[in-house]
């Protein structure tokens, strides 16, 4: 039989439609209607990709930002330790104090107004960080001190442990409480030899306790205000080169 003067072919020469043929209308549809943002679906999954990215962002401007802290702290630390920008901050008289800091206790100490001899103050009983430092500020009223040297407990090997960095969080607080230059300095063998000089003395063990965050505090200022001496000596015009 023919229809308007063609032949139509038997079933059999008809090829039949593929699986993917058949479904690839379907599969185009749902393409289309994700790309118009039709589908709950692909939505969802877009919200979460724009979460994930600013996610990542956000991960990666804290971690700069904790870099970038770390750096201006170490920075900070290490101008804390120059001896020669401490010295220049400090006018040519003047008490300095110097301070071990302990767990429970802080050591004091204190020098002349000269700054040759340091002497041992008191031992500070530790309660909270803003009540120790109202402590200090009156002691700087009560002395006229001009600057504070602070022990810095540093390992063995120059690292810096917890203890290094519970001192650099106590020193940023009474550098924002106080304008008078601060010094870190190095206080890896102040305890020992402090033990030892309480030993010497004969001291009982439970004065010892009591004692020896003082007597390190006195320590430690020792060796800075000799250090401070060297450096002035050092800087100081030679004699012999004026009378030419």
């Amino acid at each position: 039989m023919t229809q308007f003067g063609s032949a139509v072919p038997p079933s059999s020469v008809i090829p039949a439609k593929t699986e993917t043929q058949a479904n690839r209308p379907r599969i185009n549809g749902c393409l289309r209607s994700r790309l118009r943002g039709n589908d709950g679906v692909c939505s969802y999954i877009a919200a979460k990709l724009i979460q994930l990215f600013f996610g990542v962002f956000h991960a990666r401007g804290l971690w700069w930002r904790t870099v970038a802290m770390r750096r201006m702290t170490s920075e900070r630390s290490r101008d804390l330790q120059d001896v020669a920008l401490f010295a220049a901050q400090l006018p040519k008289t003047g008490t300095l104090i110097g301070m071990d800091l302990g767990t429970k206790t802080i050591g004091l100490s204190l020098t002349d107004r000269t700054r040759l001899i340091a002497s041992p103050l008191e031992t500070l009983k530790r309660t909270k960080q803003s009540l120790d430092i109202a402590h200090l500020l009156a002691r700087v009223t009560e002395h006229g001190s001009v600057g504070f040297v602070l022990g810095f407990p540093v390992n063995l090997d120059g690292s810096k442990g917890p203890r290094a960095q519970a001192t650099m969080a106590f020193a940023r607080a009474l550098g924002a409480a106080s304008p008078l230059p601060l010094l870190l300095y190095d206080e890896r063998w102040s305890t020992v030899s402090a033990e030892r000089v309480l030993l010497e003395a004969d001291t009982s063990r439970a004065k010892r306790a009591d004692k020896i965050d003082m007597v390190a505090a006195v320590i430690i200022l020792q060796a800075a205000v000799e250090r401070l001496a060297n450096l002035a000596k050092a800087n100081a015009p030679d004699l012999d080169d004026q009378g030419r």
